[in-house]
């Protein structure tokens, strides 16, 4: 009996434990704010703000909409001058989107396929004077206006304190795995908050580019949904709007599973799926039995990762 009764506590204690590292982690700049001695010609200009999803506003006027989109609840500002060239000046931004989802999706939505990868959090790159990661539900940026190597330098550093200050793993939304991975061009992969294919009524959703012969690319794109009615109505939604604006044709994809084929010069073409609570498709595929195959993979990885309880 006595077995059971220290068996129970470990795994009390091992769940307690795992608790405990998610709830040790407080986004405040006490905590997050870098101060360093390899950084000390860089002092901080003020204070470090905190906004919230009600001032957010005040700090990113026009942007702060994509952000809240995303999810935001707090964002922490922070400025730095530098000590001895008072013109030069750093700024850090932790974003906390709330979940993993969040983060990536606002990571992804500034990425350019230049952007030079980052081997930092749970993900990140380097562009136009900003260095951009993202860990487990935090997104953050730092961002150096001079360019030149000593600032990527710097900023590359002063990013490598903050993330080790972000006691968090370095997760990414397990939804990604649902993205077929052959032939898919790295850093396509992307979380769409809202009006995926510019529709409003497909919501949200993700998508990644593949590429073709002849160097040919087409898109790949999947809309979870609430359940089956909920992606079936999508489906008619976009039906009714190719019929109105081209052509739609009835395509067969499998047992159980809904296709058409929406050709028009708003939508391009494009091939969509309905099955069961997923809607999924690709986007200027010219090869019909490969958007099919393409399309059932994903198909098929969305239910694995419901079935595991992962989405």
């Amino acid at each position: 009996m006595k077995w059971r009764i220290v068996l129970m506590l470990a795994v009390v204690a091992a769940a307690t434990g795992c608790r405990g590292a998610a709830d040790r982690f407080q986004f405040d700049p006490q905590r997050l704010v870098p101060h360093d001695r390899r950084t000390r010609a860089w002092e901080l200009a003020a204070e470090p703000k905190v906004y919230g999803r009600d001032n957010l506003w005040e700090y990113l006027d026009g942007q702060a909409p994509t952000y809240l989109d995303y999810g935001m609840a707090t964002c922490i500002h922070a400025e730095y001058r530098h000590k001895y060239q008072p013109d030069r000046k750093l700024i850090l931004d932790l974003f906390d989107m709330g979940d993993a989802e969040g983060a990536f999706g606002l990571l992804s939505a500034g990425r350019r396929r230049e952007a030079e990868t980052l081997q930092i959090g749970s993900l990140g790159y380097w562009q136009d004077g900003r260095a951009c990661w993202m860990r487990d539900r935090v997104f953050a940026q730092v961002i150096v206006p001079d360019a030149g190597l000593a600032s990527f330098a710097t900023a590359s550093y002063m990013a490598l304190l903050a993330d080790k200050a972000i006691d968090l793993p370095p997760t990414l939304p397990p939804a990604l795995e649902a993205l077929p991975q052959q032939d898919r061009i790295a850093g396509t992969e992307s979380f769409v908050a809202r009006d995926m294919l510019g529709h409003d009524f497909l919501g949200a959703g993700w998508m990644a580019d593949y590429e073709y012969r002849a160097g040919l690319e087409y898109r790949v794109f999947w809309v979870p949904c609430a359940d089956a009615a909920q992606a079936q109505q999508r489906l008619e939604a976009l039906r009714r709007f190719g019929a109105q604006n081209g052509r739609v044709f009835d395509i067969q994809a499998g047992v159980g599973r809904t296709a058409s084929l929406i050709i028009s010069n708003y939508t391009g073409r494009l091939f969509v799926v309905a099955d069961s609570q997923d809607l999924a498709g690709t986007v200027d595929c010219l090869d019909e039995q490969l958007a099919v195959q393409k399309v059932n993979a994903l198909l098929e990885r969305a239910r694995t990762l419901r079935t595991d309880g992962r989405l």
